[in-house]
């Protein structure tokens, strides 16, 4: 059973780190961005320059086609390099999208933990407090609570909280209860 201390300090350690994964998908999704953008504009300036020496090499005709082929293989070599820089930028905010992803499916399981056992702790108390209200209502006193005890009964099944039943012992039940 956790203590409040730790309860705390796990809730702080939860808000702490969530600002910086948000940070972090934020960074990771506009440096994907950023990448892609560089990469098109590097093959528009190529494209560009391909296009300026096509137009410059007007002659004759054998230097004209040896242009339009030159040009063509620029235009493709371009195409080629910008295809594979997207790519590449694609598979690198690919792989940081996916740690931040493990990191965050590991956050978010620690906040779990957390919830079930602050949902664990609220109900060992509820009912213990039901008890006690039960045995004042039945006319027996409760001394400091010491003769409650909480445990779990019955199959384990999922979904079911742990200590779901209170069991009385030392004989604290009035007779015929």
């Amino acid at each position: 059973m956790l203590n409040e201390d730790e309860l705390m300090e796990l809730v702080d350690q939860i808000r702490f780190n969530l600002p910086d994964e948000i940070k972090q998908a934020n960074w990771t999704v506009s440096e994907q961005q950023r990448i892609v953008s560089e990469a098109h504009g590097e093959a528009a300036r190529i494209m560009s320059r391909a296009n300026e020496r096509a137009e410059e090499t007007v002659s004759e005709h054998e230097i004209l086609r040896r242009s339009e082929r030159h040009a063509a293989q620029v235009v493709k070599d371009a195409q080629g390099k910008s295809d594979q820089i997207i790519r590449e930028a694609e598979a690198y905010a690919l792989e940081q999208l996916q740690q931040l992803e493990a990191h965050l499916g590991r956050t978010l399981a620690t906040v779990k933990r957390g919830v079930e056992a602050l949902q664990l702790v609220v109900v060992r108390y509820l009912l213990a407090k039901a008890g006690e209200v039960f045995l004042e209502h039945v006319g027996h006193p409760v001394p400091a609570r010491a003769h409650v005890e909480s445990k779990t009964l019955g199959p384990k099944h999922a979904g079911a909280a742990p200590g779901a039943f209170v069991l009385f012992e030392h004989g604290d039940l009035p007779a015929g209860l």
